[in-house]
Order: structure tokens, then sequence, then C-alpha cells
């Protein structure tokens, strides 16, 4: 894990707490509570003891089947829900494709400007990010 930067939201977060007053733009985390619907859903999910463990890595077969229903339904799309996979955010689905496609030593091209945690998961996998900057268009220059 040498190969890897250390993390950038412990030194931000340092440098917010350090400047009262700062608002953070890093997430998107609102400040009003859910609709009473949601809430009384979420109480109901917590009370299932298997909605404690931990699930499938390619995500609930119910959330892939709903997910491949409005794919259908919505936008015409013919899929099967082994062609579906729900991460826990995109840093995860990143490294999955990474390690999907790519072999140790593989060298991948990254547009700059790019989400630090992109070079983290390539250099975990042993894989070299190629920097490469983009223009006013976003295409590479």
């Amino acid at each position: 894990m040498d190969r890897v930067q250390t993390p950038i939201i412990p030194a931000i977060g340092a440098l917010i707490d350090a400047t009262p007053g700062t608002i953070s733009l890093g997430q998107g985390v609102v400040h009003f509570a859910p609709p009473p619907g949601v809430a009384r859903a979420i109480e109901a999910f917590w009370r299932d003891p298997t909605n404690h463990q931990y699930g499938p890595i390619e995500g609930s077969e119910a959330l892939r089947a709903c997910i491949r229903a409005k794919l259908t339904e919505e936008n015409g799309q013919q899929v099967t829900e082994s062609q579906i996979i729900v991460t826990a955010g995109s840093n995860m689905a990143f490294l999955n494709t990474v390690l999907a496609i790519t072999g140790p030593g593989d060298e991948i091209v990254v547009p700059a400007p790019y989400y630090f945690n992109q070079e983290m998961a390539i250099r975990s996998v042993d894989c070299t990010p190629v920097i490469v900057p983009v223009g006013e268009d976003h295409s590479p220059d």
C-alpha cells in the first residue's frame, strides 16, 4: 500500500475545522429529514435481522430485479439480472471495473482532473495510472 497516496479527505477536514464558517461542498449531505413514508420504510427495514448481514457482492436480488424491470419498462432495454451489479458507491464500482479488465503492470489512461480514489484503486492493483490532461472540450490534449 506504500504505492497509494495518503487520503486527502482527512487533510481537507482539518482545513475546514481550522477555518470557522467554511461550507463544505465535498458531499451532497442534506440538512433535512426524509419524507415520513421513507422514515417508516427505514424503520421496517431495520427491524428485519436479515438486513444486518453482508449481502451478495453484486447487490440484492430484489433490487436488481427492480432495476431490470425499470430498464425494460421505461428504457426498452432487455437485460438479465446477471448483467446488473449494484455497488456500495462509485469507488467500489470503479475498483471492480479495474479488477475486471486489467492485469498487474497494465497502464490505465486517467483524464485529468480526476478523483483521487481512482489513482489509489489503480495503484492498489499494481497498475500504473497515466494522467492525461484534457482540453476545454474535455477531450485529451
